[in-house]
């Protein structure tokens, strides 16, 4: 107890429930018989005021996520309002606040290259069709964690594939199917005397992986002697489209959806995704 500010108690309390989501609210007297502690700052320091980030001392769902400090009557009669709040868990120490994960979806469009059934998309001659387009969509995974400095990791993994299975709300993620886009950090803050970053991270999650995966199809092709020479057509004239190749060099011969090939490039570098903050 501070001096000079007399502690009255806990005077006022309400409630509710939201569709689920309980708030409190419970307000702290102090009366201040010296003018010069009538201070709001000094008010809401007082030892009595429940910390950010505590928890309600009767729902142990509920945190504590802002305080009110108000003069009532001129000087003398201080109110704080604490406010609880369970729609997101809190700590007293921001570095323990568990991870706000959000999962959304987006819509995409790009060439079609095979089927559901992973056959080529050839039209009846064999030949591949040109911009053939199909639309997709993908899960989109947004992470919002608190952390204590700017990672060693956040340049190196911009654009990585996870390179091993991992853990995400719950959820274990194959090899090579999660795509870590650019983290952001957020200014320097301080709760409770504890220094935060917020980190913001995407990671978008594709079912077919992310190696790339075009047709072997090409102008040129290698004959028998492995020389590199144009495809032509039966009139001897250059082929105006790209043909299928065999995966070796050679063409195709007689080419069908089912015996089209596929190459498959790793085009993005591979990170440990459990190194990341996701809990």
């Amino acid at each position: 107890m501070t001096a000079g500010i007399e502690y009255k108690g806990i005077r006022g309390r309400t409630a509710s429930n939201t569709r689920g989501v309980r708030t409190y609210q419970h307000e702290h007297l102090y009366n201040v018989t010296d003018k010069l502690l009538a201070r709001e700052y000094v008010i809401g320091s007082q030892p009595q005021v429940p910390l950010i980030g505590s928890q309600h001392p009767d729902d142990p769902e509920a945190w504590c996520e802002s305080l009110q400090v108000r003069m009532v009557t001129m000087f003398a009669e201080w109110a704080v309002t604490a406010n609880y709040t369970t729609e997101r868990e809190l700590s007293e120490n921001p570095l323990w606040d568990p991870a706000e994960i959000e999962w959304d979806g987006e819509n995409f469009e790009e060439v079609a290259l095979y089927d559901r059934d992973g056959d080529a998309i050839l039209n009846s001659a064999g030949d591949p069709f040109e911009n053939v387009m199909r639309e997709r969509t993908r899960r989109v995974v947004s992470i919002v964690k608190n952390v204590a400095s700017i990672p060693t990791w956040i340049i190196n993994s911009e654009d990585a594939v996870n390179s091993a299975e991992f853990e995400l709300d719950g959820v274990l993620i194959p090899i090579g199917k999660a795509k870590l886009g650019a983290p952001r950090i957020g200014r320097r803050q301080v709760r409770n005397g504890v220094t935060f970053r917020q980190l913001s991270m995407s990671i978008k999650l594709n079912k077919d992986g992310w190696d790339l995966q075009p047709l072997d199809a090409g102008y040129r092709y290698r004959n028998g002697s492995s020389e590199l020479v144009r495809a032509t057509s039966d009139d001897g004239t250059d082929v105006t489209m790209p043909v299928p190749l065999n995966g070796s060099g050679g063409l195709l011969a007689d080419p069908t959806p089912s015996t089209a090939v596929f190459g498959s490039y790793d085009v993005y570098p591979a990170f440990d995704f459990s190194l990341l903050p996701l809990t």
